[in-house]
């Protein structure tokens, strides 16, 4: 809507006030109407606005209706569509609305009216009836422009990190359990993206150092674990497993606001997260104990070392009666004389 028209609304409704309520100067715009945000007037060869609204929640939105008047009324509560057709009947594909979200979602707050204008004429560049008839894109978007060279300037900007932007990574995560002994091992993370923050959760196990058995991880951690095994098992099992949640960047859809028959006007669809995870376990084996040597076994006490003689101490000794060990080797024993001889009984004669 150009800003004459839209002067013009104004003195129509501020004649009407003072015809029906007799002396109100003014009409008072609804409460949930939205307002004029950042941007420039009288700049597209029509002499309209670029630039941005406060919806009612709070937020910028931009015009996608040129044609219609600026949306003045009641303005609803904002719905995220994947689906846009235009005021000229046009369904735009999946690519442009993934455009909007980027753009959108980027520069689309701001309170520079130059880069507010910038953001505008990008949405008219595929929304407008000049876009339909001429081809939508960079020259539409620059027809609106009209030759001001800071706007222009922002929007190569613009259509620069539009044009070099790519699709995000698929996001993907592998975990692995190295055990450096049947106690001790770590949890090596790899995913990407890299700084993509996410929870590791243990079973069988725990954080070294805290005894958590959960932990804060990112893309590309290592985290030091310890074994609880059960005291009766001989293998138990050490399970990890590790989710994220991570920006899933610009998507084919926005967030639409509608104003009566005025214009419609859109912002980005908000952010999109995404999750994804992984998971790993490993068996471990309890190391045997090992065998138990049996203690020596002590003789009784008062008991001889050994029952049993070598022949050589037969050959080399003979045990005497009274515990004297003699000699035996080239030697015979002694004869000892007699001490002791019978006595012949003497009887005497009788009287």
């Amino acid at each position: 809507m150009t800003s004459r028209t839209h002067v013009a609304a104004t003195l129509i409704a501020c004649l009407t006030g003072g015809v029906l309520l007799g002396g109100i100067a003014a009409a008072v715009a609804p409460a949930s109407a939205a307002t004029t945000g950042a941007g420039i007037s009288d700049i597209t060869p029509y002499g309209g606005y670029l630039g941005n609204y406060i919806a009612p929640d709070g937020t910028r939105v931009y015009c996608i209706d040129p044609l219609r008047d600026w949306p003045s009324d009641i303005t609803g509560d904002g719905v995220v569509i994947s689906t846009l057709i235009t005021e000229r009947g046009v369904e735009l594909d999946s690519e442009v609305l993934r455009d909007f979200d980027l753009v959108l979602s980027r520069y689309g707050q701001t309170e520079d009216p130059v880069l507010a204008a910038a953001v505008s004429a990008f949405v008219y560049g595929y929304t407008s009836g000049f876009a339909q008839t001429n081809g939508p894109g960079f020259g539409a978007a620059m027809h609106f422009i009209n030759g001001e060279p800071d706007v222009e300037q922002a929007f190569a900007m613009i259509w620069s990190d539009v044009e070099g932007g790519s699709a995000p990574a698929t996001p993907i995560a592998e975990l692995s359990i190295e055990m450096s002994d049947p106690v001790a091992g770590v949890v090596r993370v790899d995913a990407t993206p890299a700084d993509a923050a996410g929870t590791l959760s243990l079973e069988g196990a725990v954080v070294t150092g805290t005894g958590e058995s959960t932990v804060a991880v990112d893309g590309s951690d290592s985290i030091a674990i310890t074994a609880t095994p059960s005291a009766a098992v001989e293998t138990y099992t050490i399970a990890a497993t590790a989710s994220f949640e991570i920006d899933a960047g610009p998507q084919p859809r926005v967030t639409l606001y509608e104003t009566g028959s005025q214009q419609r006007t859109i912002r980005d669809s908000g952010p999109a997260l995404v999750e994804f995870g992984t998971s790993a376990k490993v068996e471990v084996a309890r190391p045997a104990p090992p065998p138990e040597t049996p203690a020596p076994t002590l003789a009784a006490t008062g008991s001889p070392a050994s029952s049993i003689v070598s022949p050589g101490m037969l050959a080399g000794t003979v045990l005497v009666g009274a515990g004297i060990l003699v000699p035996l080797v080239g030697r015979r024993p002694a004869r000892r004389p007699r001490e002791y001889r019978s006595a012949a009984a003497v009887i005497p004669p009788r009287e």
